[in-house]
């Protein structure tokens, strides 16, 4: 019988580089950070199972490697209840396990974190003499509404720490882009780094699926890759799984010789595949938000490859799911950016077909709807009134049906939505704004559009100038790429630049153009500073001259 040993991880994160696969780009930039004076962190952020955790590993074995940093890896997913001494204890520990320092007692860590910041870090770090890098996995459960204490307290306090220390690195592994983030968290943490973890390219792939070629254990056709990488799509975790399973079947008679498989095996591996995956999809399948789950559902449900809107709709109708407007534009973009859908000429399609058959399978469209109006069966149902009477005109009887829904389930994010929607066609736009921005701080991904809608209207009745700079940027922190915020910042900062130059204020009006990225008015400007301080230099020497 032939000695075999299945190469593939298909369950926790990847540790070692033996078994590590690609990634090089982000490894990297992340190294590179390392050597930036100006700079201490960066965010990995992407969809969940896409290999943010076994990334964070393997920094963590090649930094120690180096002998030049000592990496501490802290996994925030289970923490979101802890106060701030207490998940400051244990971060404290995680440190202590590489470092030779006294024992730790929870006593000595206070509510400000005054003595974490005072006492024991600069203790731990003259003790290493290494530079620490942390490793923060989950990052984004600081940013969570409603849930623990975290975000409350270790957020403000981290980046006040981030903000005045350059001897200590951070990455940061979180599951949403970062202009996804709540306002509070975006406004902490603007100035870090991101990149994103994503799909992996065809070479990456085709690494992880010759894995059994290097210890001559499974051969692989032309067509058995082709195969793999249509099932999977560069997704790391599930072609791993999906290699293992087939690896598996292979070796189920016992062979004499090492297997080659084909196109026929990777198929019929699929079905185990997602028995022995159901949970990393759920997993996938619980980050979403309930349209989203809808929307894919009912693209799943068509049977179709690619499935266009008209499609979606007719669908959606046929199992009696009512969508108010603009659901069906926001929904799409949303698991665009997240890597689980993409664009066709005609519609969308699924990014990755075995996480299509998982949902078609196991999430069918009257299972999702049965289990989302069940959660707050009382305020979806009055959120669907109400969404019917928008949609007639009806804005009054709509606004009040929304306010029963929300009185009974405050955290319904589309009935924030379509309310702050109502107040912005009634002209009520700081209440659109308002209602709008608690919508955005629970689900960012969902109300970014409606969000940048309301303040767009409250931005033209604004007539303090301040005021205008302060919506404009809020917008063009939301969405950089919103077009007439960035024609109205740029129209404010050219009435800046004149208004400086007009009143010799030649450092405000530099300031401007440099924003503006305006060549000519930047010479101008530097010209009449020069000017002027050679004036005023003149003026002071000739002042400073003896009478005769």
């Amino acid at each position: 019988m032939l000695v075999h040993s299945n190469p593939y991880i298909a369950g926790n994160p990847v540790r070692g580089q033996r078994h590590f696969v690609g990634r090089s780009g982000i490894l990297r930039d992340v190294l590179r950070l390392l050597s930036n004076p100006n700079a201490n962190a960066i965010a990995l952020y992407g969809q969940r199972r896409i290999g943010k955790t076994s990334i964070l590993f393997q920094l963590e074995q090649q930094l120690a490697e180096s002998g030049e940093y000592l990496p501490v890896y802290f996994d925030l997913h289970d923490k979101a209840d802890l106060p701030l001494p207490l998940i400051l204890y244990r971060l404290a520990g995680q440190i202590a396990r590489y470092v030779d320092l006294p024992p730790l007692h929870k006593s000595q860590f206070d509510g400000d974190g005054v003595f974490f910041h005072n006492d024991f870090l600069p203790n731990a770090v003259k003790q290493t003499k290494k530079k620490l890098i942390l490793l923060f996995d989950e990052f984004d459960v600081l940013d969570r509404p409603y849930k623990g204490q975290v975000g409350a307290t270790f957020l403000p306090y981290l980046r006040k720490w981030m903000a005045r220390t350059y001897q200590v690195h951070f990455v940061l592994a979180m599951g949403r882009r970062p202009e996804d983030l709540s306002a509070r968290m975006l406004n902490a943490f603007k100035q870090v780094r991101a990149r994103h973890v994503s799909l992996m390219d065809l070479p990456e792939s085709l690494a992880i699926i010759r894995q059994s070629e290097h210890n001559q254990t499974l051969y692989w056709s032309e067509g058995g890759i082709n195969r793999i990488c249509y099932w999977t799509q560069g997704h790391p975790y599930l072609t791993q799984l999906l290699c293992s399973e087939v690896w598996e079947a292979a070796y189920d008679e016992s062979p004499l010789e090492a297997p080659t498989v084909g196109t026929e095996d990777v198929d019929l591996a699929v079905e185990a595949t997602l028995e022995q995956g159901a949970n990393a999809f759920q997993w996938i399948w619980n980050g979403l938000p309930p349209t989203e789950k809808v929307l894919m559902a009912a693209m799943a449900g068509t049977g179709r490859l690619n499935v266009t809107r008209g499609q979606l709709e007719e669908t959606l109708t046929q199992n009696g799911v009512c969508m108010v407007r603009g659901e069906l534009d926001v929904a799409p973009q949303t698991l665009i950016r997240w890597d689980l859908l993409r664009r066709v000429d005609n519609g969308y399609r699924f990014t990755i077909p075995l996480l299509q058959r998982w949902v078609a399978e196991n999430r069918p469209l009257r299972r999702v709807k049965a289990e989302l109006d069940s959660l707050e069966p009382q305020a979806e149902n009055l959120y669907a009134k109400a969404g019917q009477k928008y949609n007639q005109g009806d804005l009054n009887a709509a606004e009040m049906l929304l306010r029963r829904a929300l009185a009974i389930n405050p955290h319904h994010v589309q009935a924030r939505l379509l309310l702050g929607r109502i107040h912005l066609d009634k002209g009520n736009h700081a209440e659109a704004v308002a209602v709008t921005e608690s919508a955005y701080s629970s689900d960012p991904l969902a109300a970014r559009q409606g969000l940048v809608a309301a303040l767009l209207a409250l931005v033209e009745t604004q007539k303090e100038e301040d005021e205008q700079w302060q919506t404009v940027s809020r917008i063009l922190r939301v969405d950089p790429q919103q077009a007439a915020a960035r024609q109205k910042k740029e129209a404010i900062l050219r009435g800046w630049a004149k208004k400086a130059m007009d009143e010799n204020e030649y450092k405000v009006a530099l300031n401007a153009y440099d924003q503006l990225n305006d060549k000519a008015g930047t010479a101008r400007a530097r010209k009449q500073l020069r000017r002027q301080s050679l004036s005023r230099r003149l003026t002071w020497f000739s002042r400073s001259q003896p009478a005769k």
